[in-house]
């Protein structure tokens, strides 16, 4: 099954998209934020790696949680509109 990911402006899901993390625009849905929230608390990984840092709103949620943990966190991203404190 392949599943179609929704365009941004879909007056059907209004909610969706964008996001933010402590005013940093995320890509992913408000949900992102329990949901690593949780993955966290359960697996309290060693290493934190984000492909794909955009505007990087999911690097600091993914940021301070690897803080909380001990864990290390790297994000990497090609674009050169990356924010540059990143």
């Amino acid at each position: 099954m392949i599943l179609e990911i929704p365009a941004q402006n879909d007056p059907a899901l209004p909610d969706l998209w964008p996001s933010a993390f402590l005013g940093f625009t995320m890509m992913q849905n408000r949900v992102a934020i329990p949901a690593w929230s949780y993955a966290f608390e359960v697996l309290k990984p060693k290493n934190v790696v984000e492909l794909g840092t955009h505007e990087g709103g999911m690097s600091v949620l993914l940021a301070i949680a690897a803080m909380n943990y001990g864990a290390k966190f790297t994000t990497y991203d090609r674009s050169e509109t990356s924010p540059k404190w990143i």
